[in-house]
C-alpha cells in the first residue's frame, strides 16, 4: 500500500502511512451521500509559515503548496478513527532529532509510541475513538539552536457527520449534564462553539479560553506598562523654610520674610505641588487580572501534577506541563514590573471607565477579561479543549434519547436533584445522575439506568 500523505519541507519531510485507507473513506463517503452530502475537504495546518516550495503529495497525487500560507488544503480526509497510522518524520542535512523528547504532544501514550531511529522519527498511532483535531509536535536541533514544529489535521468517524452529529449530540448531554463532555486531554482536540448559555466556572473551560488569549493579553499588557494611566494629583507637604525648592507664590515669600523677621525660624509651611499617581482604579484592575492569571496557571498545573502522582497511571505528557509552564513565564515577567510595585490592590468594584473601555491596551485587557468571565458566550475559532471520545458520547446521548422517547409515551420525569462529581478536573456521573425514574398519568413507572448491573435477586427500585 501506497504512502496516505508526504510532505517536504526544508528542515524535514513527513509521510504517514496506513493499510487500506480506502475502506473508511468508503464507509463515511456511503454515510454522507445517504444524507445528500460529499466527502469534506480537509486541511492540514503547521505552526510556521509555508514558503511555497514545499511539496505534498496525497496517495500519490501531488498538492498545490501556497506561499506565505500556513495550511494546505487536501480534496477529502486524511485520517479516521480506530485505525493505525505510522507517522515518519527524515530530517535533512545538520537537523537532528531531539533523542530524548523528540515528539510532544499533551498524552505520555502518544508520545511514547514514537521513538529516533538514525536520522527519522517514527512512531504509530491509533486514535480508537477519538475524533477531531489531531495537533503533533515534532523537536529538533540546527546548528545548536532547538526547534519546534507542529502539524494539526482532524480525525474523522466513519459512521456519522462529524460536524452536524457531534453538535447535536453535545448540545443533548450538555443540557442534562452541563461540562461533562470536556475532558482535561485526549488524543484529539474540538473547536469550541458559541453558544449564549452561560455555565458555572470551570477551570478546563478557563484554562482553553487562557490559552486561545494569551499572547494577545500579554501584549496589551506591555502596552499599559510601556504608556501607564496616571493622574495629576495635588501633593502637599508642611516644610521649613530652609527646605523650600523652586518658584513660590508670592504671599507665601511674604509670610516667610515676616516670620524670618520675628526669628520664627522652626515654623513650617504648607507646599502644594502636583504629582503623577499611577495608583489608579484602572491600573489596578490590569494588575489584578495579571496576578489572577498567573496564580490560576500555577495552581491548574499544581493540582494536574497532584493527580499525576502515581507513574504507573500518569496519564499526561511532560510536555502538557511545559506548554502550560511556557504560558505563564511571559506573565510571571509582566508581574514583577516596577508600575506594579506601586499600585495597591482592585477592591472588586469598578466604576464606568472611558480608559477601561476606549484607551491602548486597557480597552484589550478589559475585553479579554470579560470572555474570561463569560465562558462559551465568547469561544472563537481559536479556543479548543479535550473532550471525551465518541463511544463515551454517543453512550450517553443514547441514554438521554431513550429518556425523551418515554417522555412522548406519556410519562413525565420524577424531579430529583443530583449533581456530578468533579475527580481530576472532570465531571463524572454517578448512580444518582445515571437513573431517571418516570411515572405515566395511568400510574405506569419506569426506571431507566445507564449500564444497570445484574446480580441475581438485586431489584432496581423506583424512587419515591
Amino acid at each position: 500500500m501506497s504512502d496516505i500523505f508526504k510532505f517536504e519541507s526544508e528542515h524535514w519531510d513527513l509521510v504517514i502511512w496506513t493499510r487500506d485507507n480506502d475502506k473508511p473513506k468508503k464507509i463515511l463517503k456511503a454515510v454522507l451521500e445517504e444524507r445528500g452530502k460529499n466527502l469534506p475537504d480537509e486541511e492540514i495546518f503547521f505552526s510556521f509559515p509555508l514558503t511555497g516550495g514545499e511539496t505534498c503529495c496525497v496517495d500519490e497525487n501531488k498538492v498545490l503548496v501556497s506561499a506565505k500560507s500556513s495550511s494546505i488544503k487536501l480534496p477529502q480526509p486524511l485520517c479516521y478513527e480506530n485505525r493505525d497510522y505510522e507517522f515518519e518524520f527524515t530530517f535533512k542535512d545538520s537537523c537532528k532529532a531531539d533523542r530524548d523528547n523528540p515528539v510532544i504532544h499533551r498524552l505520555s501514550e502518544i508520545e511514547n509510541s514514537f521513538r529516533c531511529s538514525r536520522e527519522a522519527v517514527r512512531g504509530v498511532v491509533n486514535f480508537g475513538n477519538n475524533v477531531g483535531w489531531f495537533r503533533l509536535g515534532i523537536r529538533y536541533h540546527k546548528d545548536g539552536k532547538e526547534f519546534r514544529d507542529f502539524i494539526s489535521l482532524k480525525v474523522y468517524p466513519t459512521k456519522m457527520d462529524m460536524k452536524n452529529d457531534l453538535d447535536l449530540i453535545g448540545k443533548v448531554i450538555d443540557e442534562q449534564y452541563p461540562l461533562w463532555r470536556f475532558s482535561i486531554a485526549q488524543k484529539t482536540d474540538s473547536i469550541l462553539s458559541r453558544s449564549h448559555k452561560k455555565h458555572e466556572s470551570f477551570e478546563l473551560l478557563w484554562i482553553a479560553q487562557f490559552k486561545s488569549l494569551a499572547d494577545e493579553l500579554a501584549s496589551a499588557v506591555k502596552v499599559i506598562c510601556r504608556s501607564p494611566h496616571s493622574r495629576l494629583l495635588p501633593f502637599v507637604r508642611s516644610v521649613k523654610a530652609e527646605r523650600i525648592k523652586g518658584r513660590i507664590s508670592g504671599k507665601l515669600e511674604e509670610l516667610i520674610a515676616e516670620n524670618l523677621q520675628e526669628k520664627q525660624y522652626n515654623k513650617r509651611y504648607r507646599i502644594e505641588k502636583r504629582k503623577l499617581f499611577y495608583d489608579t482604579p484602572e491600573n489596578r484592575f490590569v494588575k489584578m487580572v495579571l496576578f489572577y492569571s498567573v496564580k490560576k496557571l500555577k495552581m491548574f498545573s499544581y493540582r494536574v501534577k497532584q493527580f499525576e502522582k502515581n507513574p504507573d497511571k500518569a496519564r499526561l505528557s511532560k510536555s502538557f506541563f511545559a506548554e502550560i509552564r511556557q504560558i505563564t513565564l511571559p506573565f510571571e515577567k509582566l508581574s514583577s514590573e516596577p508600575l506594579f510595585r506601586e499600585i495597591g490592590a482592585h477592591n472588586g468594584q469598578m466604576r464606568e471607565s472611558l480608559v477601561l473601555h476606549q484607551r491602548t491596551g486597557y480597552a484589550k485587557v478589559y475585553r479579554i477579561w470579560q470572555q474570561l468571565k463569560l465562558y462559551l458566550d465568547f469561544f472563537g475559532s481559536d479556543a479548543s479543549i479535550s473532550v471525551r471520545s465518541v463511544e463515551q458520547l454517543y453512550e450517553i446521548w443514547c441514554l438521554l434519547e431513550v429518556k425523551n422517547l418515554l417522555m412522548k409515551l406519556g410519562f413525565e420525569e420524577k424531579i430529583h436533584e443530583y449533581h456530578l462529581k468533579t475527580a481530576k478536573l472532570e465531571k463524572n456521573l454517578n448512580d444518582t445522575a445515571e437513573q431517571f425514574n418516570l411515572v405515566r398519568p395511568d400510574g405506569m413507572k419506569a426506571v431507566l439506568i445507564h449500564e444497570p448491573t445484574y446480580n441475581g435477586s438485586k431489584k432496581f427500585k423506583f424512587d419515591k
